[in-house]
């Protein structure tokens, strides 16, 4: 692989990196004896934060455009802006959260970790230039918000929660592959760049059952993407 394209990439590395790290410190940390197994929930926030930040720093010097995989990921300035403005949002929402720990008397440091996974997920997400990476890295990021719908292990309506986003957020994603068979069945690819010059051109209207497909297929994947973001009635 082109270490330009792994430069142009490296602030998704180093925050993967910075996740793994602060995994692995803190779980052992936080079962040590010698030190009375600590709560250290302000110490995992304060980590959260200085990482975001010295990814917010990468992102703002990153220069160079690449993409990866044949067009699976794509890196360019427009999504480094969209980027830029997530992890700084993401610094101002941080405290919010912390704060929220604070009151309900929360001890679930595991939580900080989860939901850098998911905002590492979203940081994949700005890159996606395929179908295929798009699904993967939403239910990679699915994943971690199953897990976060639950964290409060002692009360069933957040247990209930975690159980019925996990069984319907796998039902859609079904709906979602079904959908990219059908474009893929109708177009013969899932890249973003091919799909848009392909549907630049009007099929003949002797194709009237691949045209049906295709606006299936389509509509498929706009309906998974729709519930993915809780848009209404998707929300039930």
């Amino acid at each position: 692989m082109d270490s330009i394209v792994l430069k142009s990439f490296f602030p998704e590395i180093f925050f993967s990196l910075g996740i793994f790290l602060q995994l692995i410190f803190n779980a052992r940390l936080i079962n040590t004896l010698k030190y009375n197994f600590p709560v250290i929930d302000r110490e995992v926030f304060i980590q959260t934060v200085f990482i975001l930040f010295c990814v917010l720093i990468l992102l703002f010097n990153l220069k160079i455009e690449a993409h990866l995989s044949n067009f699976l990921f794509v890196n360019d300035s427009g999504g480094c802006i969209v980027k830029l403005l997530f992890i700084i949002t993401c610094l101002l929402t941080l405290p919010v959260i912390f704060r929220s720990f604070v009151l309900q008397k929360l001890n679930f440091f595991e939580y900080y970790i989860i939901l850098s996974l998911a905002l590492f997920a979203s940081l994949l997400l700005f890159s996606v230039f395929d179908l295929i990476s798009g699904y993967l890295v939403i239910e990679m990021q699915a994943l971690a918000f199953y897990v976060l719908a639950s964290y409060k292990r002692n009360s069933s309506f957040s247990t209930e929660a975690g159980l019925k986003y996990f069984i319907s957020g796998s039902f859609i994603s079904g709906i979602f592959l079904l959908g990219c068979s059908l474009i893929y069945g109708s177009l013969g690819t899932l890249n973003f760049n091919d799909l848009s010059l392909l549907l630049s051109f009007k099929l003949d209207d002797s194709l009237e059952n691949l045209n049906f497909i295709l606006l299936l297929g389509i509509l498929l994947v706009v309906f998974t993407l729709l519930f993915k973001i809780s848009a209404a009635p998707f929300h039930f």
